[in-house]
């Protein structure tokens, strides 16, 4: 028997140790591919995740600034003068408005009844792009409608003196004091019309005249014994509003700048208007109040006086002046002064009243395709 030496060992067969080596290399290449998988699985969502999110960030901002839009328009519609609903009309307000990261567009629809508007809003930021349509109850505060009382530049219940060297124009002028159209009478009275001095007074296309060459234009700038008409009994008749509307206006004397309605019931004057706005009464249960005016300034919008006692200076008037005075004549001039009437100013008057609480609520809401 052969005994085998303590220090040797036992040889390993190379096929075994091949074999292990070989399952080993496989396994890591394996693992290498899934571990490639999975990165490229982690990569892949990431990006998706990431471009999903900036989508859906886009899309908020959008979002965002269509709403943006909107309450532009809301503002501009409460606070600009400017500005002011017309009947039947499709306005575009704003157009490719940048706003942020984006821009807005804000499209206004408005049918007969302007009380109710239909509010179009698109925002787009990037690729996206989200529109909204609203509907919106309009309360303007104080709903005029006078226009159709106003007879001329100058409309009189009683007669009416024209003096020194005043300019009266029923031809229409805009907002801006540019001739615009042929408008109207220059007075309108319910007795008649007395021209003194080198005052002159012109309408329906024809330029101011004096008491030399007025025979021959006399019934196309101005009109005599007109019918005293329900509009004439007072300050509310006359603007189309219920009776005591006004009595929240009413103050005990002028601020020398204003734009909005302030009612006075006693004599006014002399008022030096600083460049004011708005519609200013005075007028008194009896219809013998007074206002005189000394000015160098303007005024834009409506005037109600019972008797109109002189306006002296240089005083631009745009708009319209009435005179509710029932027994007196009213004397307009011994200045300069310059009344123009302005069909456009008169239709909005309401936006030259800042004291005149208005507001807006929304009826509806909702998200469309944009297009």
């Amino acid at each position: 028997m052969q005994l085998k030496s303590p220090g040797c060992t036992q040889r390993i067969n190379p096929d075994i140790l091949n074999n292990s080596s070989g399952a080993a290399m496989v396994f890591i290449l394996v693992i290498a591919v899934l571990g490639g998988i999975v990165m490229s699985s982690i990569f892949f969502t990431s990006r998706l995740t990431i471009k999903r999110s900036s989508n859906r960030r886009e899309k908020i901002g959008a979002l965002n600034i269509a709403e943006a839009g909107k309450e532009s328009f809301y503002a501009k519609l409460l606070n600009d003068k400017y500005f002011s609903l017309q009947p039947n009309t499709t306005v575009m307000v704003f157009a490719d408005q940048i706003f942020g990261n984006g821009k807005f567009s804000v499209q206004c629809i408005t049918a007969a009844d302007i009380d109710t508007v239909t509010v179009q809003a698109w925002g787009q930021e990037g690729p996206n792009c989200v529109k909204l349509e609203i509907q919106a109850a309009v309360n303007l505060g104080l709903p005029l409608n006078f226009t159709g009382n106003v007879g001329g530049a100058v409309t009189a219940r009683y007669s009416v003196d024209l003096t020194g060297g005043i300019d009266i124009d029923g031809r229409d002028y805009d907002s801006l004091n540019n001739l615009v159209g042929n408008g109207t009478y220059g007075v309108y009275t319910c007795m008649s019309l007395n021209i003194n001095g080198n005052a002159a007074v012109g309408g329906n296309g024809v330029a101011p005249v004096d008491k030399k060459d007025i025979a021959s234009v006399r019934s196309s700038v101005c009109y005599e014994r007109g019918a005293i008409t329900s509009a004439m009994a007072s300050p509310e008749a006359f603007l189309g509003v219920p009776a005591g509307s006004l009595d929240q206006f009413k103050v005990s004397s002028l601020p020398s700048h204003f734009e909005g309605i302030y009612y006075i019931e006693e004599d006014c004057g002399p008022v030096h208007f600083d460049n004011c706005s708005g519609i200013l009464i005075v007028h008194n249960s009896t219809f013998n109040t007074q206002l005189k005016i000394n000015s160098n300034g303007s005024f834009k919008g409506l005037i109600i006086c019972d008797e109109m006692n002189k306006i002296n200076g240089t005083c631009d008037v745009l708009g319209a002046v009435v005179s509710l005075a029932r027994t007196t004549s009213s004397t307009f001039g011994n200045g300069d002064a310059q009344i123009h009437y302005s069909s456009q100013l008169l239709a909005n008057l309401i936006n030259y009243c800042k004291n005149v609480k208005k507001g807006l609520s929304e009826l509806s809401w909702k998200e469309m395709e944009c297009n």
